[in-house]
């Protein structure tokens, strides 16, 4: 299994993670002191030390605060430190943005720094993204997908017409992008009973695009009325994004359930963006081998056939991405598609799978090499 190497230790990259893991894995816990990170000090290795930054962890003062400590102590100590900014779930960030972070984090020149940046934003205007310092260009969300089955999260392999002949809707946040339009068409083409939902928050958080005669809108509520709560086994009380919505133990049988993903990309059609940006949306229908449409930002499609994957304008009409009512019949029409050419779409999955497999070890052994360069140089 290939894994991601860093000295003497190996880390599994993952999106819902909190980075303080990362930073504290090479912390020995001293039982005896309110203040692990300090009083660690006494015993850390002089082995290199990798520090990871985020955007999210770049906010977090007192994330950063013990960040600095460690660093100065560091320094003190002559024992050379790497920081890896992390910006692969994120869509770009500007080398004036990047500045201003490193300024933010008190960071100087001694500490060798590594930023890695989302495969997809390699397309970008260049000027944006063309760093002084080393830069990697890697799709962090496909090796995480991956990983998740490698460290025993379970996946459907059902044979996709065994299925049940229904399409999932990961929605989540409903009134995200045009998701409130997603789910308002699934209702007008009459497709609610047909499909396996998971809607957070209320009816509050839906964002119609227009307003509804009053006598619609209430049949539409009362119509979505049993979709809200995740769409797996994770009780609402218990919610947490992290392991809800496709990162649970359970989420495999929402593909037992479901022929069909509709998925909703971070990203839709109409953001303006100069690149695709392909997050665990995707890719989780992949690892589960679904077949899909998908609502996402312009060239999507594209942009997963030059990866390597294969999608299903064999079978449907893929000029749907812009308009959320295409969308929705094509994705019907993939449902139909299933059961009379099952041999076929079952062929495509299964060759998705295998491509999302290869691309985490490939990126996997680049990530290896680029940590070995940063130590190296």
């Amino acid at each position: 299994m290939e894994q991601l190497s860093i000295g003497e230790k190996s880390l599994f990259f993952d999106p819902t993670t909190h980075n303080l893991n990362e930073l504290t894995s090479y912390l020995p816990k001293d039982q005896n002191t309110t203040d692990p990170y300090l009083d660690a000090r006494l015993q850390l290795s002089k082995c290199p030390y990798f520090v990871f930054i985020n955007l999210a962890t770049a906010s977090d003062l007192t994330y950063l605060d013990k960040i600095r400590k460690v660093i100065k102590f560091r320094r003190r100590e002559s024992n050379k430190t790497y920081v890896v900014f992390n910006f692969t779930y994120e869509d770009g960030i500007s080398q004036t943005d990047f500045d201003r972070l490193l300024k933010i984090t008190r960071l100087v020149p001694q500490e060798r720094k590594l930023v890695l940046l989302n495969s997809s934003a390699q397309n970008q205007d260049k000027g944006s993204t063309k760093f002084r310092h080393k830069t990697q260009y890697i799709d962090l969300f496909a090796i995480s997908a991956v990983q998740r089955e490698l460290n025993g999260m379970p996946v459907c392999t059902m044979p996709v017409v065994e299925r049940e002949p229904n399409i999932n809707l990961l929605l989540g946040r409903v009134g995200k992008n045009k998701r409130t339009e997603v789910l308002y068409e699934f209702w007008k083409q009459q497709l609610l009973d047909n499909s396996v939902m998971g809607l957070l928050g209320s009816s509050s958080d839906l964002a119609f695009n227009k307003s509804l005669p009053e006598t619609i809108e209430k049949l539409f509520l009362e119509a979505i009325e049993p979709h809200w709560g995740p769409a797996d086994s994770v009780s609402v009380p218990d919610y947490d994004p992290s392991t809800s919505q496709g990162y649970s133990n359970d989420t495999y049988k929402i593909y037992n359930n479901s022929c069909v993903s509709y998925i909703c990309e971070t990203w839709e059609y109409t953001q303006p963006m100069q690149h695709t940006f392909i997050t665990e949306k995707t890719y989780r229908a992949i690892l589960n081998r679904s077949p899909f449409v998908i609502q996402g930002t312009n060239g999507i499609l594209h942009d997963l056939k030059t990866k390597g994957f294969h999608t299903f304008e064999k079978f449907i009409k893929e000029n749907y991405q812009g308009n959320v009512r295409a969308t929705v019949e094509a994705a019907n029409k993939l449902r139909e598609m299933v059961k009379l050419y099952p041999e076929e779409i079952q062929e495509i999955v299964d060759h998705n799978y295998r491509v999302l497999h290869k691309i985490n070890r490939k990126q996997i052994q680049q990530m290896n090499r680029a940590f070995a360069e940063l130590k190296d140089n």
